[in-house]
């Protein structure tokens, strides 16, 4: 295992260059009754999750590439990263059998009704004939193993489910005979209440800025939110630097009251509501998810990054964590079929990282930075400030490992 990883790539857009301080701050004492938990896997899984990626995604790549993978459908990480389960729709090519016999780790084969590429190409086509009448269209729910998926909407009162499944399996080619739909994660939306125009109690996801909040000025994103002996802190990056924060409108947010200069966090003293944005940056209507636990991080699990200026990236998988020079764990996470694609940009800094469920959200940590070495282009990248920095992976710090570190911390859910 790496005993060490140099984040060199911070997040904050800013104005100025320095470091940040806090006069007179200091990182206060670990209680000895409250020693940092060990989460997540062992090292001998990070060793089998390493060599397992490091001829998997090679080879998905190349495959991705080629007309058989139009049959690709998922990769699972079996409990303990003994081995991979790949899903595959219609006949397996000889490539991929090949693979799994002659891989150094154990590959399992099994059926998918519905390839990734499919439901792909579904989505869009129930884009373009969703009538706006029935309620909003939120995308699809795929079972592991893409078996079967739901369709997810938010329904309008009085319309009925069963016409809208008619009406889609006759207009949607590929659709099948049995459509499911699936009521949508419950979403706060209202029309001035997004990442960047909230209000208190504040969200976490939400922008950081200075001044009078416009897009040329300092940004990081609200973290998490703490409950630190009775007074409500929200975490974002250290390296965004101690300032008195304003939203994109320039509305007061809160100051920073503390500086972790070993650990790049910081606390912000407002009120919080307990909840997260979610979607894009520029979702004007504020969808948000209730943060309703704390989470732990492990190899092959699934994470979301909410910063405030690219918005919304899912599909994240956990491929790694080090060690750094001060003794805590980053753990790294990244598209793992879409190697290049850019999940963070200046201004994320300090966003929250959580996992989804059916209508709550799950904190697990706080947005660091990059790994340098997978610096992409930030071309085309949908942003509110168009920035130079981007990157295709999220490093990120656990948030139990936080709140461990401070006694009387809790997560402020919902």
């Amino acid at each position: 295992m790496r005993q060490r990883l140099i984040v060199s790539v911070l997040l904050a857009v800013t104005a100025a260059v320095g470091s940040p301080s806090v006069a007179g701050a200091s990182d206060p004492p670990v209680g000895q009754d409250q020693q940092p938990r060990q989460v997540g896997p062992s090292a001998d899984e990070l060793d089998r999750q390493e060599q397992m990626f490091s001829v998997f995604d090679p080879f998905y790549r190349k495959i991705s590439k080629h007309p058989d993978g139009d049959g690709f459908a998922q990769a699972q990480v079996s409990e303990g990263v003994r081995s991979l389960i790949l899903y595959w729709r219609g006949t397996i090519p000889k490539q991929v059998r090949e693979f799994a016999a002659n891989s150094v780790f154990p590959v399992e084969l099994k059926p998918a009704k519905y390839s990734e590429a499919d439901l792909g190409r579904l989505a869009r086509s129930i884009k373009t004939r969703w009538n706006p009448h029935w309620g909003s269209y939120a995308g699809l729910s795929p079972e592991i193993g893409l078996s079967s998926f739901a369709v997810d909407w938010t329904p309008k009162a009085g319309v009925d489910p069963k016409g809208v499944a008619r009406v889609l399996r006759q207009s949607v080619p590929g659709l099948g005979d049995s459509v499911r739909l699936h009521a949508a994660p419950a979403l706060e939306r209202t029309a001035d209440d997004w990442r960047w125009n909230d209000s208190s109690p504040w969200n976490s996801g939400g922008g950081l800025a200075l001044g009078d909040g416009g897009p040329d000025k300092t940004t990081c994103t609200l973290g998490p939110a703490l409950r630190v002996n009775g007074a409500e802190r929200f975490l974002t990056a250290g390296h965004c630097g101690a300032h008195d924060w304003v939203d994109g409108t320039g509305v007061a947010i809160g100051s920073t009251t503390f500086v972790s200069s070993l650990h790049d966090y910081q606390f912000v003293a407002a009120n919080a509501s307990g909840k997260v944005f979610v979607g894009a940056w520029n979702n004007y209507d504020g969808p948000t998810r209730n943060i309703e636990y704390l989470g732990g991080n492990a190899i092959g699990s699934w994470v979301c990054n909410e910063g405030a200026n690219s918005g919304e990236h899912c599909s994240l998988q956990v491929y790694s964590s080090t060690v750094d020079t001060n003794g805590w764990t980053l753990w790294k996470a990244s598209n793992p079929f879409s190697q290049s694609q850019v999940v963070n940009v200046g201004g994320d800094s300090g966003a929250p990282i959580i996992s989804k469920g059916e209508v709550e959200a799950t904190a697990r940590g706080l947005n660091l930075g990059y790994t340098p070495s997978r610096g992409e282009s930030c071309a085309g990248v949908p942003m509110r400030r168009s920035v130079s920095k981007c990157g295709s992976d999220v490093v990120y710090l656990s948030l139990s490992q936080i709140i461990n570190h401070h006694p009387g911390a809790t997560l402020i859910e919902y």
